[in-house]
């Protein structure tokens, strides 16, 4: 399968109404909550950004390993790409889990920043390398600068064209 073709199939994979359908109907059943039971603005927060932003982003990061699964059947590609979707999932549900400690309460400001600011710099680091190596076992993997590239294109293409 070229590059051009992957491309296709995680563009294609990526647009999806349901999810928006999903976290609209759940921020308006925390905002509810919010104004009907006097909850606290911090778990208000902490909910909202877990079932509109984390849930739907780590479904999506699972969404776009199974794709990538499909592209290559060599084990080390499969491997790599497996590591690389679990590594998205834990650092979202990971950052998750900092920002609830740090809106109880449990953890400082200066903990949380320097935690989450670590924690971004070695994900991007670690997912650099693992680029690398899935372009040497692969030669047509598309990694995630690309595929965005592509999405400004597609979009830039779409604006002329009205």
């Amino acid at each position: 399968m070229t590059r051009e073709e992957r491309i296709e199939q995680l563009y294609m994979r990526n647009r999806t109404g349901i999810v928006m359908l999903i976290g609209t109907f759940l921020i308006g059943l925390a905002g509810g909550l919010w104004l009907f039971t006097g909850g606290a603005y911090e778990q208000i927060a902490a909910f909202v950004f877990f079932f509109v932003v984390a849930l739907p982003l780590g479904f999506v990061a699972w969404r776009k390993t199974r794709t990538l699964l499909t592209f290559n059947e060599d084990k080390r590609y499969r491997r790599w790409i497996r590591f690389k979707g679990l590594l998205n999932i834990v650092l979202l549900f990971g950052m998750m889990g900092m920002m609830s400690l740090f809106a109880s309460g449990l953890v400082p400001l200066s903990l949380f920043t320097g935690t989450v600011v670590s924690l971004a710099i070695g994900f991007l680091l670690i997912e650099m390398v693992i680029d690398r190596r899935l372009l040497q076992i692969d030669d047509e993997h598309v990694v995630d600068s690309l595929i965005g590239l592509t999405k400004r294109e597609r979009m830039k293409r779409h604006w002329e064209e009205e």
